[in-house]
């Protein structure tokens, strides 16, 4: 997989960043491709093609923190699996939710008590409007904010035409809104 690396970043410094985001976080790249495929082979082409993303966003990578880039790397293989079951013609993908990864949890250390216990009522929202969401929101939402993608990467993944993204994301995120929202009533009763 070193050697695909080098083969695909022709600047030495990016190539140097990638060989090390590989080697610090290639368990976890492999443990979470085996939760969608069974075969190495298969594990393996998901990773390679997890990389082929990552190294297109290098000038992202580089700007995150360590347990951001973590998270940040789960997902993008996590994204390349189930776009690797769904083109593979797999009818059944097995979908994960966010709190199933193993994304770092934030760092209370740094943060002062009243901001932390806010940060932890939004995450604790966030996550139930997250555990009801349908697969495709999940996917459209987190393609969108969390990785990055754009309107034509989002269109492919979901086999749809560009133009009907904007709408499909509006809809995801009134949807994810509305579940939040019930969330918080339902925590004032």
């Amino acid at each position: 997989m070193i050697s695909f690396i080098c083969s695909m970043v022709p600047e030495p410094d990016d190539r140097a960043f990638m060989v090390a985001v590989y080697e610090e976080y290639r368990g976890l790249m492999f443990s979470t491709a085996h939760r969608y495929a069974d075969s190495m082979d298969d594990c393996n082409e998901i990773v390679q093609d997890g990389i082929t993303k990552l190294i297109e966003r290098i000038p992202l990578l580089r700007k995150m923190e360590s347990y951001i880039l973590a998270g940040y790397v789960a997902a993008c293989i996590r994204n390349t699996a189930i776009n690797f079951l769904r083109h593979r013609g797999s009818e059944r993908a097995k979908f994960r939710s966010l709190d199933d990864d193993t994304a770092p949890e934030l760092e209370v250390s740094t943060h002062p008590i009243d901001l932390w216990l806010d940060v932890e009522s939004r995450r604790e929202c966030l996550a139930a409007a997250w555990a009801v969401l349908s697969p495709g929101d999940k996917l459209l939402l987190e393609g969108r904010y969390i990785l990055g993608y754009s309107d034509q990467e989002l269109a492919k993944q979901l086999n749809c035409k560009p133009a009907s993204i904007r709408m499909k994301l509006t809809r995801a995120r009134r949807r994810a809104a509305k579940e939040i929202e019930a969330y918080r009533e339902k925590g004032e009763k």
